[in-house]
């Protein structure tokens, strides 16, 4: 009976043992851009372009090291996959998205200059861009 007793506690322990439920950490040193659905800002900055048709705003909060940005451009849709926009920080090249809300994650501390530039049928648009500076403490 009592080689039975030890039996289940040992098979018990060894079971519970090689059980790792430990998640792996999230660190990364490159910036990574995920598409979102929605998003709430607490920043609301309107850019006019050449033409009075063609009101860029970008809504923007950032979040630990994260920037959450969501863009409105009237008569631009990006569901049909004929518009992306162009992401740029600190001057560099990021990414190129194919959504009206994404998030940059991964910034380091420090100020850091963020550009938007739309991107119509393969064609860069010069007088949509939005330049915006973020704080990441």
């Amino acid at each position: 009976m009592v080689k039975k007793m030890v039996c289940v506690f040992l098979i018990g322990l060894m079971l519970n043992a090689c059980h790792k439920d430990i998640p792996d950490p999230e660190v990364k040193k490159e910036i990574s851009i995920v598409p979102m659905h929605t998003v709430r800002a607490e920043n609301d900055v309107v850019v006019l372009g050449m033409k009075l048709e063609h009101s860029f705003t970008v809504q923007h909060h950032v979040k630990r090291n994260n920037v959450y940005v969501e863009c409105f451009i009237p008569d631009i849709s990006f569901t049909n996959r004929n518009t992306s926009l162009i992401v740029s920080v600190d001057g560099k090249q990021k990414k190129v998205v194919t959504t009206a809300a994404f998030i940059i994650k991964g910034l380091s501390k420090g100020s850091h200059q963020i550009q938007l530039q739309v991107v119509e049928k393969n064609q860069k648009q010069e007088d949509m861009i939005k330049d915006f500076e973020v704080l990441i403490r």
